[in-house]
């Protein structure tokens, strides 16, 4: 017997013998998921069309959810270097303002010293 063969009848059992739900939370079907692996499987296997739908639609979810995922760090990453600008700014702001108190009563000691 050719080792292909085998291999996909060892695949076709699997993926027949176990329910689907159990082999995508176990994320076994998204280890042999290379985007082209995944529809090949599911053609040769004993599956119904209902549950290669299941498949295709909580792998959707799951892609989904993970672009959400990645979307929301890059959202905290961009908002953590607002805050960062923001308070640079101020502390910025408290340096020019101390700096022009410290002018202005130069400035008023001078303007005392000319009356």
């Amino acid at each position: 017997m050719n080792i292909f063969n085998l291999l996909k009848d060892g695949a076709k059992n699997y993926l027949h013998k176990q329910p689907i739900e159990s082999l995508i939370d176990d994320g076994k079907l998204g280890k042999i998921d290379g985007r082209r692996k995944l529809p090949r499987i599911l053609k040769n296997s004993n599956i119904t069309e209902a549950e290669k739908e299941l498949v295709y639609k909580r792998k959707k979810r799951i892609n989904q959810q993970n672009a959400l995922k990645a979307f929301r760090q890059r959202e905290r990453v961009s908002f953590r270097r607002l805050e960062c600008e923001i308070s640079r700014k101020k502390q910025e702001k408290l340096k020019l303002e101390k700096e022009i108190k410290e002018l202005t009563k130069e400035i008023q000691q001078l303007a005392n010293m000319i009356n």
